[in-house]
């Protein structure tokens, strides 16, 4: 009990409220590329729960733009 009252003090959790504007007109592989290059060069945040390679293949198997969200998903998802 007591860890998770410290965990809250040490490591709070806030939300907030994420919001976007598109500034131009992007192209699908743009937007992949981007991806990729993020994962390439990550600190262990957007791979927090999954391996690198594998979020890197998935991200190179998507054909649009749903299936990069699909891949974001995925990627948010803890696995057990």
């Amino acid at each position: 009990m007591l860890d998770r009252l410290l965990a809250e003090v040490y490591n709070p959790s806030r939300q907030f409220p994420v919001s976007y504007s598109q500034l131009r007109s992007y192209q699908f592989a743009e937007l992949q590329r981007a991806y990729i290059d993020a994962v390439a060069h990550d600190d262990d945040i957007l791979t927090q729960f999954v391996e690198a390679d594998e979020l890197t293949k998935r991200i190179q198997q998507c054909s649009n733009f749903k299936e990069l969200l699909e891949a974001w998903q995925w990627m948010e998802t803890e696995k057990d």
